[in-house]
């Protein structure tokens, strides 16, 4: 985990950005998901939000004074700060969730900044639903034939079939946005130009072969 956060955030500092989106930061003041070396943000942010629980728990067993300057409490703030150049609102919302459990469960001094970081996961909450228009409206939304997953069900689907087509060799690397563009319905609604989900994007690129 530490090797994944340090060497992405030396990388941004640097302003680059190898993966999805390659370009976007124009340096380190720049704008754009970061995704470093991965293939993009979202996997980056599952990386980070699975090795997170372990190094807070690291950082908070430390019992020195200026724990959150220890090796560890800085792994912890690096880890929080690369998540939000990801910009994944899940990776974040399942910080704050994990975040506030073990600051609970730690001590009573602590539980402040547990509410707090529930509250801040309520927030994330109501803005992965933003697209949607609101969670209120959330049904309204379904009923109206809207992809609340801001067209991720429709690649999705469209991806499957693209797979079956050629499923032992695929259709190469960098192929996704063509694919995509070349048979997408005129009037459909998607953002990006990749499937969204890496494992169907290492099928499709590779085939099951390449996968292997």
């Amino acid at each position: 985990a530490a090797i994944v956060t340090y060497s992405n955030l030396v990388l941004y500092l640097l302003g680059i950005n190898l993966g999805r989106g390659a370009g976007e930061l124009g340096g380190a003041g720049g704008i754009g998901r970061f995704s470093g070396w991965l293939d993009n943000p979202n996997t980056l942010g599952v990386i980070l939000l699975g090795a997170f629980p372990v190094a807070l728990q690291a950082a908070l067993n430390n019992r020195k004074k200026h724990r959150w300057m220890s090796y560890e409490g800085v792994l912890v703030l690096s880890m929080v700060l690369l998540m939000l150049l990801t910009g994944s609102r899940a990776g974040l919302l399942g910080m704050a969730v994990m975040g506030a459990m073990r600051l609970w469960s730690h001590s009573r001094k602590a539980r402040s900044l547990a509410f707090l970081l529930v509250m801040l996961g309520a927030v994330i909450f109501l803005l992965e639903f933003n697209d949607a228009g609101s969670v209120i409206n959330l049904a309204q939304f379904q009923r109206q034939g809207e992809d609340v997953l801001s067209g991720r069900s429709f690649v999705w689907e469209l991806g499957l079939h693209i797979y079956k087509e050629s499923p032992l060799f695929g259709y190469g690397m960098g192929t996704e946005g063509a694919l995509i563009e070349a048979l997408k319905p005129v009037n459909s609604v998607h953002q990006g130009n990749n499937f969204h989900n890496s494992y169907l994007s290492l099928l499709i690129s590779n085939g099951i072969i390449g996968a292997i």
